[in-house]
């Protein structure tokens, strides 16, 4: 992967290409990953090239959370994406589904927005992957979260959870991303450009 082109065909600033794979080399070394930053600052972009890059083969699923969502539905999600048409009950605990329907595949999970996420569906998104990895089972968890919004995932104190800030574009990183969707657009030092790379 080069700073020029990844999965999604577009520029890719080089910080974040850095980022992505430290969160690859995470996810290696069986890390449940939450990463952090505020709105508009790229996480739901680096969900998608994490879940479109990392582990291949492994069964994947893709979830935005939201204040209207409920642990029930959460569960029905994660469950369907990952084993597809299956009997199961939505109102037992994740781990229970995961220990019964999973055949040594390795599987990846990726919640956008996961400061929405009761404390209970973290608790057992804490215990399937535990217990997945003590199977010798592959089981990638991403979150991404709004530390300002958060009410859960600050409050975790578990060795098996890596908190990792999204990191801020250089000035000149901002401006080679304007570049590829604003058309002739104005240099660098002029002022209407310069607020939207400082905003």
């Amino acid at each position: 992967m080069t700073a020029e082109t990844v999965s999604s065909n577009f520029y890719f600033p080089p910080s974040r290409l850095n980022f992505v794979n430290e969160l690859q080399g995470l996810i290696q070394q069986n890390r449940l990953i939450a990463i952090e930053g505020p709105v508009g600052v790229g996480k739901t972009v680096l969900l998608e090239e994490l879940l479109t890059t990392a582990m291949p083969d492994a069964n994947k699923c893709y979830i935005t959370a939201s204040k209207s969502i409920n642990d029930i539905q959460i569960r029905s999600r994660v469950i369907e994406q990952l084993f597809g048409n299956v009997l199961f009950d939505p109102e037992k605990p994740l781990v229970a589904s995961f220990v019964e329907f999973n055949q040594q595949t390795q599987l990846m999970l990726a919640i956008d927005n996961a400061h929405y996420l009761s404390g209970q569906i973290i608790g057992e998104l804490l215990q399937a992957f535990s217990e997945m990895n003590k199977s010798g089972i592959q089981f990638a968890v991403l979150l991404s979260f709004d530390k300002s919004l958060s009410t859960t995932l600050l409050n975790i104190n578990s060795s098996l959870l890596v908190i990792k800030a999204v990191p801020l574009l250089s000035k000149q990183e901002s401006y080679q991303l304007l570049a590829e969707y604003v058309p002739d657009l104005p240099a660098e030092s002029h002022t209407r450009v310069k607020r939207w790379i400082d905003n």
